[in-house]
C-alpha cells in the first residue's frame, strides 16, 4: 500500500453538511497520494455498527477496511434496547491470493466492447436504474443503465465546472464509458424518491449489493425472478420479469419501465408500507428488481454503485448530484488536483499490458 493512493469511505454515515468527506476518490476528494496525510472531520451519524474502507481501487482486497461503532453519546436517547456487555461484532471476507491489481484485472480478459445508452435525466419523481454486465454471457463491462463509469479527472464535488458530465455519444442501442451523472434538483428536502432498481435484460447472470451514499433507504419492494421448473435454472437473457419492459433492440434494459402504466410515478400497487426495512445496501437479485425509497435531504454528490469491488471498478456506478444549488460549501483549505488524466479503454489499457507480461514470463 505505500506505493498506493487511497481515500477512506466511513460506509453508512451519511455526511450531512460534509459530503466531502465521503471519501470517493475523484467524487468527494482527491486521492490521498503515497507519503500525503489527510484529516477526515464530520458527525458521525446516524448511531450503530458499521465499516470503513478504501474507496480507490480494489484495495479492500488487500485488507485495507475495519469494524466502525458509531455508539451513543451519554444520555442520548436508543431506538433499540442494549443487548448487553457480552456482545461482539466480527468482520470477514473472502481471501485472494493475488493483490488487487491481478485479482481484479486477470477476470478482466473479455473480447473489446462498444455498447451505451442515455437516461433521460427529466424522471426525478421515479427512475429506473439496471445494473448489469448487458451483453451475451456478460462478456461486456460493468454498467449502469449503458454507462460503463470513468471516473472524472477531479474531484467532482470539489471542482464541478472541471467534470465533463456529457454522455451524448451513447444511444439506445450501445454501451458507452462517460462521467455517468443523474442530477436531482430538489429544495424540497421532504419530497419522496422512489427509484426502481434492477439486473434483467441479457447478461443478468449477477446478483448486485447496491449502495446508496449518503442516505438510508426504505426497501418498499423485492422481486425475485421467475423459476424454470424444467431447466431448473433462473431465465437469463430476453425478459426475466413480467412486472417491467426493456423496450431496447438489443434487450440490453437500458430504458426500462412499467410494463402496466398505471404503476408509473410510484403509484406500484404492492409496495410494504407497513414495515419497511431501513437500509443503505440492498442486493439486487438476478433477473428481478427492488424498489426504494428515500428523501433527497443530503446536498451533495452521492455515489451510488454495486458494492462487490470487481464490478464497481469495471464501470457499474454512478453519480446522483443531488440538490446542486444547496449543497455546502468545501472548505478553504480543501485539496484539489488536476493532473489525473484518464484516457477511457482504462481496463483494455491494462488488459493489454498484463498479458504481455505474462507472455514475458513464459
Amino acid at each position: 500500500m505505500h506505493t498506493h493512493s487511497t481515500t477512506i469511505h466511513w460506509h453508512g454515515l451519511h455526511q450531512k453538511s460534509s459530503p466531502w468527506s465521503d471519501g470517493v476518490a475523484f467524487v468527494t476528494q482527491c486521492p490521498i497520494l503515497s507519503g500525503q496525510s489527510y484529516t477526515y472531520k464530520f458527525n458521525a451519524k446516524p448511531l450503530g455498527t458499521s465499516f470503513y474502507h478504501p474507496h480507490n481501487g480494489d484495495q479492500r482486497t488487500m485488507g485495507l477496511y475495519g469494524l466502525l461503532i458509531v455508539i451513543p453519546t451519554p444520555g442520548q436517547t436508543v431506538v433499540l434496547p442494549q443487548e448487553g456487555d457480552n456482545v461482539f461484532v466480527a468482520i470477514m471476507q473472502d481471501w485472494n491470493h493475488d493483490d488487487d491489481e491481478n485479482a481484479l484485472y486477470q477476470q478482466m480478459l473479455w473480447d473489446d466492447f462498444d455498447i451505451s445508452d442515455e437516461v433521460n435525466s427529466d424522471e426525478v419523481v421515479e427512475i429506473f436504474f439496471n445494473f448489469a454486465f448487458p451483453g451475451e454471457n456478460g462478456n461486456t463491462p460493468g454498467s449502469v443503465n449503458g454507462h460503463q463509469f470513468l471516473p472524472p479527472k477531479v474531484a467532482a464535488y470539489a471542482q464541478p465546472d472541471l467534470v465533463d458530465y456529457n454522455c451524448d455519444a451513447c444511444s439506445a442501442y450501445t454501451i458507452c464509458e462517460c462521467t455517468y451523472a443523474v442530477t436531482i434538483d430538489n429544495d424540497n428536502k421532504d419530497r419522496v424518491y422512489q427509484l426502481v432498481i434492477s439486473s434483467i435484460g441479457r447478461g443478468a447472470n449477477w446478483s448486485h449489493p447496491v449502495h446508496l451514499h449518503g442516505h438510508s433507504f426504505y426497501v418498499m419492494k423485492m422481486v425475485f425472478a421467475t423459476y424454470d421448473s424444467e431447466s431448473q435454472l433462473v431465465p437469463n437473457g430476453g425478459q426475466d420479469t413480467i412486472d417491467i419492459s426493456c423496450t431496447d433492440s438489443n434487450n440490453f434494459c437500458s430504458d426500462a419501465k412499467w410494463k402496466n402504466a398505471s404503476w408509473e410515478n410510484g403509484r406500484h400497487p404492492d409496495l410494504n408500507w407497513h414495515n419497511p426495512p431501513q437500509k443503505d445496501t440492498i442486493i439486487i437479485p438476478s433477473g428481478g428488481y427492488v424498489i426504494i425509497r428515500f428523501k433527497a435531504d443530503s446536498p451533495g454528490v452521492c455515489f451510488f454503485h454495486c458494492h462487490i469491488d470487481l464490478h464497481n471498478t469495471n464501470g457499474m456506478g454512478m453519480i446522483i448530484n443531488e440538490s446542486p444549488n444547496s449543497q455546502p460549501k468545501v472548505p478553504n483549505n480543501f485539496p484539489k488536483c488536476n493532473s489525473f488524466e484518464n484516457d477511457g479503454k482504462h481496463i483494455l489499457t491494462y488488459k493489454l499490458s498484463y498479458i504481455a507480461n505474462v507472455f514475458a514470463s513464459v
